[in-house]
């Protein structure tokens, strides 16, 4: 039997790229880390600027102690908006 070619990843030099079924979810103290901000910082934008962000909150825990989880694509629009380019 010859195997089946998947369409849903390509190899590039060597390396293999999936494509992801589901967006990851980061916590806010993970986009700290990921985004070079404070946790302040974030909060802060994030009561400013709610229609920037492209997908709804997401929550996850019980209602007194849930956290805000936030998608790869909206720590991508927090990274343009923090971090400024040298000119």
């Amino acid at each position: 039997m010859e195997p089946m070619e998947p369409t849903a990843y390509e190899v590039k030099r060597g390396v293999l790229q999936a494509e992801l079924p589901v967006e990851p979810l980061f916590t806010r103290a993970e986009v700290c880390a990921l985004v070079p901000c404070r946790l302040h910082a974030l909060n802060k934008w994030l009561v400013r600027n709610k229609g920037r962000l492209d997908t709804p909150p997401y929550f996850y825990g019980p209602r007194n102690k849930s956290q805000r989880l936030l998608s790869a694509s909206d720590v991508k629009t927090l990274r343009a908006s923090f971090i400024r380019r040298f000119r």
